[in-house]
């Protein structure tokens, strides 16, 4: 009875000690494994881009990052001062240009990787900054792009009486540079919208044999009359704005 009893004793002890071996084993193949996938989940991690924000020649800002890695596509965010951000574009590239920009107005900038299967990054940190007032836009006219800088031709003539000013451009030189006149106005009309004017219609001016068009703004406190001449491009702003 007690050879048995011993026996008994015996094999219970091996059985302990194996199965504690066993689970020791089990643990380090979980433990392995938890590592195995802690490493995997911190390679394939997309880091937020580093964004920098420029004005180009004071017409339109350039927001830049670095490469992120097993990034596919970018989406750019943009929003003013205490607004709601919107994604502007999404894009393969590590810049943007953000054109048609009112002066004088901050513009806030975030923007995210986006890898091939969709996961997305965090934002990158907020950069800011603006297009000022300055010789690129009409003198005394605030919000009123102007012209000969966003087609790259000289100011011709300007004057100013007590009911407007009026810039006007060479049309050859926009016909030399490839641009349609019609293009040339569809253009220059959207620009106009994007700081706040209304295309409100258009007219023949028999006199000046020119085909007009016309924006206002708040309630015709601002006007613009961009007009197409055989010989160019007459722009009217009236009245003065303050």
């Amino acid at each position: 009875m007690k050879k048995r009893f011993k026996s008994v004793i015996v094999v219970m002890l091996i059985l302990s000690v194996g199965l504690a071996v066993s689970s020791i084993c089990h643990a380090e193949t979980l433990y392995a494994a938890s590592d195995s996938v802690v490493m995997n989940a911190s390679a394939s991690k997309l880091n937020a881009p580093s964004i920098s924000v420029k004005s180009v020649k004071n017409t339109f800002l350039k927001i830049s990052w670095k490469k992120c890695k097993g990034a596919a596509k970018y989406e750019v965010y943009r929003a003013f001062k205490n607004g709601k951000y919107k994604r502007i574009v999404t894009t393969t590239k590590l810049h943007y240009e953000d054109i048609f920009l009112k002066n004088n107005t901050k513009y806030f900038y975030k923007v995210r990787a986006v890898s091939k299967t969709g996961k997305k990054s965090s934002f990158s940190k907020i950069k800011y900054k603006m297009i000022t007032l300055n010789e690129g836009t009409y003198k005394e006219h605030f919000g009123v792009p102007d012209f000969g800088n966003y087609f790259d031709v000289p100011l011709i003539e300007h004057y100013t009486n007590a009911d407007e000013s009026v810039f006007v451009y060479h049309g050859g030189d926009l016909l030399r540079k490839g641009y349609q006149m019609e293009e040339v106005v569809s253009f220059y009309g959207n620009v106009l919208q994007d700081y706040g004017f209304l295309y409100t219609g258009h007219y023949y001016d028999p006199e000046e044999h020119a085909s007009n068009y016309t924006f206002e703004r708040n309630g015709k406190e601002s006007e613009v009359i961009m007009g197409v001449t055989p010989d160019g491009m007459i722009i009217h702003v009236l009245p003065q704005a303050s």
